[in-house]
């Protein structure tokens, strides 16, 4: 992954990363929305935003949400990560977390109701690891019949999945059966699940986000809510509990900000929801008919996510005062730098990350770098972003 026609693809040099053609992009879920887009529509249909809104919002809550507790539990069963200090601890993190995604996003068979969509594909690999013998065997931990039942709905209808369980010892199911060779399962029957009919979601034309806005990522919604004329700001005051009311929590149970409502449409995740408002309001920004583009787009949005904020946690939050100072400042200036200039070399090569033209990615980006430009960052910390 370090290698130059790697780097050239993905200059992150993480897996998964995907060529096809011209096209070349990282980012797990960016990849499936491109392949769905572009070769199996069915399981991303554009046609339907609020659908793909809800699809959007399951793919990327279980990557902020349950993938992050994933790590201290399944990522140590297969030696990927250290063992936390506290792993029963841990794992009550990963099993709330799960919980809460299946309750919201598992109402039918699948995410998307009783068809599959690629929110399934992105689930699956990590639950059917999660379910493995091995793990209950080295930490303790199980999951739901809910899970298990969802697991092999997936696998009956994918024949591909086969590759989960086979792949020349390197399988997800043969990789972690080697970290316990004589592990069993202590349950081997679930009760099988009774699935509900999810209600039709119908949007309004009339956009809440709610959020502050002293939130980066609340502002680039705000903002293209805005632009599209169909919505503006409900301010949600986080410092005062807003996001734990009952209402807050029936639309995002992550009791995160920005989380958006527009007519029975309700979902959490900044990316999720500027896609969403583009795809129903302003097609221009996020240009469904052209997969590529969009392939490029979402890259764009997850890997400034994934790599540029997480570093913009210990720079500029520490001025906002929303972080604690890492214990040394200029080498978490220096990340954040390269990580700013990677991003900026690899899709600014135009006036914007579509080109001459806007797309979501700027709304994403921007109310980031303007924060980072700010004479108080330079002043309090010493950081300056280039020209």
């Amino acid at each position: 992954q370090n290698k130059p026609e790697f780097l050239a693809m993905n200059p992150f040099h993480h897996i998964p990363t995907m060529k096809d053609g011209s096209v070349a992009i990282g980012e797990s879920n960016a990849i499936l929305r491109y392949i769905a887009m572009k070769y199996k529509p069915q399981y991303y249909p554009v046609w339907d935003p609020a659908l793909c809104a809800m699809i959007d919002f399951a793919m990327d809550s279980f990557s902020n949400e349950v993938y992050k507790a994933h790590h201290d539990t399944i990522y140590v069963v297969f030696e990927f990560a250290q063992a936390p200090a506290d792993q029963a601890a841990a794992n009550k993190t990963y099993t709330e977390k799960l919980d809460t995604w299946v309750a919201h996003f598992l109402k039918g068979k699948f995410v998307g109701g009783n068809e599959l969509t690629i929110a399934d594909f992105k689930a699956v690999p990590l639950l059917i690891a999660a379910m493995q013998p091995a793990v209950e065997a080295k930490i303790g931990l199980t999951v739901s019949d809910r899970v298990k039942q969802y697991v092999k709905d997936f696998c009956d209808v994918v024949p591909s999945s086969s590759m989960l369980s086979q792949a020349n010892g390197y399988s997800i199911v043969e990789y972690l059966a080697s970290k316990a060779p004589d592990a069993k399962a202590t349950a081997t029957e679930y009760k099988t699940a009774e699935y509900a009919v999810a209600p039709k979601l119908e949007s309004a034309g009339k956009i809440q986000v709610f959020g502050m806005p002293v939130s980066q990522n609340v502002m680039g919604p705000v903002l293209l809510a805005m632009d599209s004329g169909k919505g503006e700001m409900e301010m949600c005051n986080i410092m005062e509990g807003a996001q734990n009311k009952p209402e807050f929590l029936a639309m995002n149970p992550f009791h995160h900000i920005p989380t958006m409502k527009d007519g029975s449409v309700a979902i959490g995740e900044s990316n999720a929801i500027l896609r969403y408002i583009a795809m129903k309001y302003k097609p221009q920004y996020y240009p469904v008919w052209d997969p590529a583009l969009c392939a490029m787009i979402d890259f764009a949005m997850d890997s400034f996510s994934n790599e540029v904020y997480k570093a913009h946690h210990d720079t500029i939050y520490v001025v906002f005062e929303f972080a604690q100072a890492p214990a040394d400042q200029a080498a978490a200036n220096k990340t954040y730098t390269e990580k700013l200039d990677t991003w900026v070399a690899h899709f600014l090569k135009g006036k914007f990350v579509g080109g001459n033209e806007l797309t979501i990615a700027d709304f994403k980006a921007v109310p980031l770098l303007i924060a980072a430009m700010q004479p108080a960052v330079e002043a309090k910390i010493g950081f300056t972003v280039f020209d």
